[in-house]
């Protein structure tokens, strides 16, 4: 071969080599924004999902305010059917009345309301004392004597205490 031919092979060859570490450095340059790039669309994805969530979590927040809401302006007239129920003396009506309350009740039960079981002893959590009537012994000291309207619980939070007359020591 040549010297001529060996040289421009050679300078090709040098060509090709300079030309090769080129595309090396602009692969390693790419695959550095690539992964900076990955990386940014995680932090994004994972962004959106956190948002996705409080969104999601405000929406239900608002929901209950409503449910709660539209349960206590309900509960009065459920109140009202009580009182009126307790009066009645025809059957028929009362019949009538009872069904009237079943489907309120079913209403705000669907809505997530719970009536709180009233047992026998106070709980300054679940009941409100509206008066203290005298014990008739020293055992009923503290037990509930009577229910004046029921409480109510939604999503484990009562949003209205049972109003009770409590039976207490000797007045």
């Amino acid at each position: 071969m040549s010297k001529e031919k060996q040289e421009s092979t050679q300078s090709k060859h040098q060509s090709l080599h300079t030309e090769n570490e080129k595309l090396k450095s602009k692969i390693d340059e790419l695959q550095t924004k690539l992964a900076q790039s990955l990386g940014l669309a995680r932090e994004y994805k994972a962004d959106m999902e956190r948002m996705k969530a409080r969104a999601k979590e405000v929406e239900m927040q608002k929901t209950v305010e409503i449910a709660t809401k539209s349960v206590l302006e309900i509960l009065p007239v459920i109140d009202n059917f009580e009182l009126a129920l307790a009066k009645v003396t025809d059957e028929a009506t009362a019949k009538g009345f009872k069904l009237i309350h079943a489907q309120l009740q079913k209403i705000i039960e669907d809505m997530g309301a719970k009536q709180i079981e009233n047992g026998t002893d106070f709980n300054p959590e679940l009941h409100e004392a509206i008066a203290t009537l005298p014990a008739p012994s020293k055992e009923q000291s503290g037990k509930i004597a009577h229910i004046a309207k029921n409480g109510y619980t939604m999503f484990g939070k009562v949003v209205r205490p049972a109003q009770v007359m409590v039976y207490g020591d000797d007045i």
